[in-house]
């Protein structure tokens, strides 16, 4: 091929991945669109009922409905429309792996924290375990995006209050990843050691993390866990999973 005809395909290459920004950063706006509004409204209630639906050229339909929310302006009002609250596993799973295909940080930490952790919190509320959909959901996030995972699940969880139960199901996760990075891990560390108020919960997480931790742990997450465990011990007695994290800490 000749220098133009080279420049010519280049600039034609050029044009479309402007189009495809363009079109990846409209803005829909259910408010002045009531067929927007009905749209993603049917979305939201085909999301409940995912299972039961047989037909897979309706399933096409609303799935691909779905996947162009990440890549809109206004993706949090859309996506409110399809009341996540109401989702069942399947449809849960599916919206995980549409956020992650999307690859945009930001949309992805806020479907975590205010979408994902919620359902899962419930649904272990309510059953005291996580069904296959939504733990396979979990342990895809932990797969594409481990900084995430700790950044957007695991700290927000230990923040509000975690149970024992939660604990267990998230750490078995977090357990089992094997492409944490050292900054995320002394990272998540600091956090955690920095929060005001103890719970055992928070002993578990620390236990895992320290132990994939390199051989040395730096100063700022030494100072971090010391002064975490001098404010955490009121009793002669701490409590067992509080031992096993000091321990885990001082082998390490």
């Amino acid at each position: 091929l000749s220098d133009s005809a080279i420049e010519q395909w280049l600039q034609q290459q050029a044009s479309k991945k402007r189009v495809l920004c363009q079109r990846r950063h409209l803005e829909l706006d259910p408010v002045t669109d009531q067929k927007c509004s009905n749209y993603f409204t049917w979305v939201g209630s085909f999301m409940q009922h995912y299972h039961s639906c047989k037909d897979l050229d309706i399933k096409k339909v609303y799935i691909k409905g779905f996947q162009t929310i990440p890549y809109l302006a206004n993706w949090e009002e859309l996506l409110l429309l399809t009341r996540p609250d109401t989702w069942n596993s399947e449809a849960t799973y599916l919206a995980t792996i549409a956020f992650l295909a999307a690859d945009k940080n930001r949309q992805m930490q806020s479907f975590l924290q205010w979408v994902l952790l919620p359902q899962y919190r419930r649904f272990i509320r309510n059953h005291q375990f996580l069904d296959r959909q939504l733990h396979l959901s979990l342990c895809k996030v932990m797969l594409a995006q481990p900084s995430l995972f700790c950044k957007a699940l695991l700290v927000p969880l230990c923040e509000s209050g975690c149970s024992l139960k939660e604990a267990s199901i998230f750490g078995d996760v977090l357990q089992k990843a094997t492409n944490l990075s050292t900054v995320t891990v002394t990272t998540t560390l600091c956090k955690l050691a920095d929060l005001p108020t103890y719970s055992q919960a928070v002993s578990v997480f620390i236990t895992i993390l320290v132990q994939k931790c390199p051989k040395h742990l730096s100063y700022r997450v030494t100072d971090a866990l010391i002064d975490h465990f001098a404010k955490s011990v009121s009793t002669t007695n701490p409590p067992a999973l509080w031992q096993h994290a000091f321990m885990a800490f001082v082998d390490s």
